[in-house]
């Protein structure tokens, strides 16, 4: 529903950002103990995958064209 109403709003929302922010926030409501190690891993991963993903795509491109 969140990403719904953010689309209809024109807002960018990834599914599975949102998925990950409701399971822990039911998590949180129930008063269960959050595993921030597992927390932290899954926020990195959504900071280092982009930045990974650029710079092997320059290394590519650096590559294809030197081989041009």
């Amino acid at each position: 529903m969140a990403v719904t109403i953010a689309n209809a709003f024109g807002l960018l929302v990834s599914s599975g950002q949102a998925v990950v922010g409701g399971i822990l926030g039911v998590g949180v409501l129930k008063g269960e103990r959050i595993n921030r190690i597992l927390v932290w891993n899954i926020i990195l991963g959504w900071i280092l995958a982009p930045v990974v993903s650029c710079l092997l795509t320059l290394t590519l491109l650096r590559i294809l064209t030197f081989l041009e």
